[in-house]
């Protein structure tokens, strides 16, 4: 009993906290009083009123109980309510049953990267891997990566041990510093190869690569891998993505990797 009141205080105090900053903002925001127009119904409505406050969303679908709506942007995702005209971010957590507190957040993003995964194969890049033959059958992690990151390079060290153990890699791009920055650049002429894996370990290992062919095709490539990235909770290189949709931020050596891959391995021997 004393559990459940903590739980349902906790998360009382932070709808109240997340209540008052939005009605502070609103004090010098463009108001979003729910008497000034009726309920938004829809998405372009919801559009509308987050152009006043000079929000953007990269999508806006319905949330996680009535009258919400879920909005995911580059500074995360956000709530909003469609009669009370609230804002609210962060992850929704249903705490109906309060030994059990279920993150919706969480398991939606978890879907998307597994979504992914299962559709975003050619747009990355495939090293090539001797895989140890005693693996039944190799098991491939997404990486975001960017070629002037230390630590990325280091986990490309890594990919003849996790071959070894039966793990394939295959690359994605991001950018860390951002549009026009050396990494977008590099990243751009990687995707523009002819070996992109071939470009991809000479990057890696500080050789010179061409970046004056780049063309503006290569590089939205690689701008709308790491647009995708953001939305996945990618905040930095290296990152992984297993196959169950679980994100790994930064490096993780083979022996790591092996321990996080743990409940994939184990779910591939029950079958």
């Amino acid at each position: 009993m004393v559990k459940r009141l903590t739980l349902c205080t906790l998360f009382a105090c932070m709808l109240a906290m997340c209540l008052f900053a939005l009605r502070v903002a609103n004090d010098v925001s463009p108001s979003l009083d729910a008497s000034d127009s009726p309920a938004c119904t829809s998405a372009r409505c919801v559009e509308s009123e987050l152009a006043q406050l000079n929000m953007n969303a990269y999508s806006i679908t319905e949330g996680f109980a009535p009258n919400w709506w879920l909005l995911e942007t580059a500074q995360g995702e956000w709530h909003y309510h469609a009669v009370q005209r609230v804002l609210l971010a962060g992850p929704w957590l249903d705490v109906a049953n309060p030994e059990q507190v279920v993150d919706k957040s969480a398991q939606r993003q978890r879907q998307q990267r597994q979504t992914f995964l299962a559709n975003a194969r050619a747009q990355g890049v495939l090293m090539p891997q001797d895989i140890a033959s005693s693996a039944a059958a190799p098991i491939e992690i997404a990486v975001f990566t960017d070629p002037t990151c230390g630590y990325c390079r280091r986990l490309h060290q890594d990919l003849p041990q996790l071959a070894e153990l039966g793990v394939q890699v295959r690359y994605y791009a991001f950018a860390r510093a951002g549009e026009g920055s050396p990494g977008e650049q590099q990243l751009a002429a990687i995707w523009c190869a002819s070996n992109p894996s071939q470009a991809m370990n000479d990057a890696k290992q500080s050789q010179d690569i061409d970046t004056a062919t780049v063309t503006a095709a290569c590089t939205t490539k690689v701008q709308q891998q790491r647009a995708m990235a953001l939305r996945l909770g990618v905040q930095g290189t290296p990152s992984m993505i297993l196959p169950d949709g679980r994100l790994l931020l930064g490096y993780r050596n083979p022996a790591q990797v092996m321990q996080a891959l743990e409940p994939v391995l184990q779910r591939d021997r029950t079958k």
